[in-house]
């Protein structure tokens, strides 16, 4: 019993002093004190000396760093630190200091010897020159004295700031930003702040009559006002940039725009012309789009030409059913951009390639149909992801092709193609003058500070308007905007069909016109209503499931991922302006 208990004793012991070693190592600290005392001397400069009193918990602690932002003055130099009589020197070792420049900001860091459990006090001290601006008939002193930065608290803080004995009266003094009580004794005010939560800056502002301290306005003020009479220059310019490019655009589209047509019915039941679903989608979207090739393939198994068939889960990671299509026999009439279609749908099952060739993408070349016709023999399946990333990757190619085939119908005008392109090449020339623009702002801004970036903004905006106004400019000929207003037409009725309640007489249509709302983006809408009507599924899909039920629900996922397919892959006062601030912490 005595060794029992001795050895519950020291597992005890020894429980404690780990428990113990691990509260000691959890490290926290706030700032007892956070004082700034601010000396402003006659030519505008000013000593500010910072003294931070850390109270540190747990531990060990080894650094500790200030950032002030060089921001709205000509220089911060002249940094000294010490901690009572010691005297930090400059250097990165053990109760040393080191300064540099970290973008637009001074950042200090000083280390000193590991300290836990304990409180340490560091005063810091330099020069900042320009730091009295003029504003109108007033001098001023606007600066950030608490680092809006520190993942600490204060305990409480005070701000001195001692002006020139020939300063005064004083016109106010007020807190900026944060909290802290202000107070005026002649030349000293001062300011009071207490349990300063982490994140929490001060910044103070004064005023007392201009001409009172020499150097004002400073250098980085003279350069701002310098700068500012530059302003309506490039003020001008971008404005001329953004009328001209507004006249451009008006001119192009009134011109160029579309060509005028009759409307003859608002709403069509019927579609207006035996347009193929594929060409008729991309006649209405000024060019092919991948769910004007998805509907393709969709309007090819109405025809028999191919089925959509549910597969098994295959492998680990696929734990539901995946789809995939099957070629079937193809019809003798197929055009030359439904067998397209096919073949870059196919093209990874036919060839083991993801994208077309070189040969194949070139203008006039004929797709091998004997391939297609190998792969229906074979009853070769090609899962749906397979089709969607073929045509996504030879998107280009098979809009080429769409686009042929409308030109030779007379539908697409090659002249209006032409005439489109001159506001699409001036956007993409706007656009590369404003690139030009950034990249030369670093040397205009020492000049003309930032306004120079009203032309790059009028640049880039002319540029994307000029753009936009290209693409949609129409490459239909007359003929072709008639035949887009008709199917249009018929479109608005398939929205009508997609949102309002379905009836039975209706039945037929929503299997017969389902690559249509493909093509107009209404398969989720279309694909309820058939399911809340009772349609029968199309033929040209089949379905593992039994049941009637089972088989629609996989029907709507069917859909819906040829929509992903479709859709996913185609394409008073503030602290504004005062100096001073950055941030603080340690470690």
């Amino acid at each position: 019993m005595r060794k029992l208990g001795l050895v519950t004793a020291l597992v005890a012991a020894m429980l404690l002093l780990l428990v113990t070693a691990a509260c000691s190592s959890k490290k926290s600290y706030r700032a007892e004190r956070f004082d700034v005392d601010i000396v402003v001397h006659e030519n505008g400069s000013a000593t500010i000396t910072e003294t931070v009193t850390f109270a540190f918990q747990g531990g060990p602690f080894t650094y500790a760093y200030r950032d002030i932002p060089l921001d709205r003055t000509d220089s911060i130099s002249g940094f000294a630190l010490s901690e009572g009589e010691r005297v930090y020197a400059p250097g990165s070792g053990e109760n040393q200091f080191e300064v540099r420049r970290d973008g637009d900001s001074q950042r200090v860091t000083w280390r000193f010897s590991p300290t836990e459990n304990a409180a340490r006090t560091f005063v810091l001290t330099y020069q900042v020159a320009g730091l009295i601006r003029q504003e109108g008939a007033q001098d001023a002193l606007r600066w950030t004295a608490l680092p809006p930065k520190h993942d600490y608290g204060i305990t409480q803080s005070q701000v001195l700031v001692r002006l020139p004995e020939n300063v005064g009266p004083l016109a106010g003094a007020q807190v900026l930003e944060g909290h802290a009580q202000p107070g005026i004794l002649g030349r000293q005010v001062t300011f009071q702040a207490n349990q300063v939560e982490r994140n929490q800056g001060l910044a103070i502002g004064i005023w007392f009559p201009h001409g009172q301290v020499q150097g004002v306005p400073p250098a980085w003020q003279r350069t701002q006002l310098e700068q500012a009479r530059w302003a309506p220059l490039w003020g001008g310019l971008a404005g001329l940039v953004a009328i001209l490019a507004l006249v451009g655009c008006i001119v192009v589209w009134r011109r160029w725009g579309h060509e005028p047509v009759a409307v003859t019915q608002s709403i069509l039941m019927a579609p207006p012309s035996d347009l193929p679903v594929g060409l008729a989608g991309a006649l209405v979207h000024n060019g092919a789009r991948l769910p004007d090739m998805l509907a393709t393939l969709l309007d090819l198994g109405r025809r028999g030409a191919l089925a959509v068939e549910e597969t098994e889960p295959s492998g680990a990671r696929q734990r539901k059913p995946g789809y995939a299509i099957r070629l079937l026999a193809l019809p003798a009439d197929l055009r030359p951009f439904e067998v397209w279609t096919l073949y870059a749908a196919a093209l990874k099952a036919a060839t083991g390639r993801t994208q077309l060739s070189k040969a194949e993408r070139a203008a006039g070349a004929t797709a091998d149909r004997t391939v297609l016709e190998g792969l229906a023999a074979a009853g070769t399946r090609i899962p749906l992801a397979e089709v969607s990333a073929g045509l996504r990757n030879n998107c280009s190619a098979l809009q080429r092709v769409y686009d042929g085939e409308l030109y030779a119908l007379g539908l697409f005008d090659h002249k209006r193609d032409r005439l489109r392109r001159i506001p699409i090449i001036a956007g993409v020339a706007l656009f590369a003058l404003a690139v030009a623009s950034i990249a030369a702002f670093a040397f205009w801004a020492r000049f003309f500070g930032a306004w120079p970036a009203l032309l790059t903004l009028a640049l880039l905006g002319s540029g994307l308007a000029m753009l936009l106004v290209g693409l949609a400019c129409a490459r239909r000929s007359a003929e072709g905007e008639q035949a887009a207003t008709d199917w249009h037409a018929f479109r608005r009725h398939l929205q009508q069909l997609a949102r309002g309640r379905a009836h039975a007489d209706q039945v037929g249509l929503f299997e017969r016109y389902l690559p249509n709302a493909v093509a107009f983006g209404l398969e989720h809408r279309w694909a309820r209503q058939m399911a809340a009507i009772g349609a029968p599924l199309p033929a040209w899909f089949r379905s593992l499931g039994q049941e009637a039920s089972a088989q629609f629900s996989s029907f709507i996922v069917m859909i819906a991922a040829i929509s992903a397919a479709s859709h996913g892959g185609a394409g008073g006062a503030g602290a504004a302006g005062a100096a001073g601030g950055g941030a603080s912490g340690a470690g």
